[in-house]
């Protein structure tokens, strides 16, 4: 059984129970909204991803298929999964993006440790940013005024440049994580 059966089961039994009674269901639906990494779309579905799936999933394109190592913290962490996945656990995924549907943008590879796959702008951006000494924290509140900056309307091309510092950005955080260093 693939694990995207399990979620389609698992949903199907919570869309049940949810529609079992209206009141008992909303209330459900408003206390996971408002927990931590729930995401809601406009027609009320939520849905919660591990981090280490959804830092993967942004850096593949079409044809790609990887094997994911995941540590605890980008998973379930302490709290694990019970009963399946204990508290600690690291996952391992083998995961393929077979299509994107929609509009097609261009692969981000840039490497903000090396800079490799780097433009210009990119490393001008990266060398500001290293200059400026950010640690953890304070690359989480500028990745988090961006993404408040999403809804805004703007221009194609500074849509574009905006979601390539939020790349920049996570790659370095995830950096600062992987290597325990918590300045830049």
């Amino acid at each position: 059984m693939s694990l995207l059966h399990i979620l389609f089961v698992t949903a199907a039994l919570i869309s049940s129970l949810v529609d079992s009674t209206d009141e008992p269901g909303k209330k459900y639906l408003a206390e996971k909204a408002s927990e931590d990494g729930v995401v809601a779309l406009p027609s009320g579905l939520l849905y919660k991803v591990i981090k280490g799936w959804t830092e993967a999933m942004q850096l593949m394109v079409e044809g790609d298929k990887w094997e994911l190592y995941i540590p605890s913290e980008l998973a379930y962490g302490e709290r694990g999964s019970p009963p399946k996945i204990p508290g600690d656990s690291a996952l391992v995924f083998t995961i393929e993006m077979l299509e994107i549907k929609g509009e097609k943008v261009i692969a981000l590879k840039c490497n903000p440790s090396t800079l490799e796959d780097c433009n210009d702008r990119m490393k001008k951006y990266i060398a500001k940013t290293k200059t400026k000494g950010w640690d953890a924290d304070e690359i989480d509140e500028e990745l988090e005024r961006l993404a408040r900056m999403r809804g805004v309307s703007m221009a194609a091309d500074l849509q574009a440049w905006m979601d390539t510092r939020i790349f920049i950005l996570q790659q370095m955080r995830m950096a600062t994580s992987v290597e325990g260093n918590d300045e830049l």
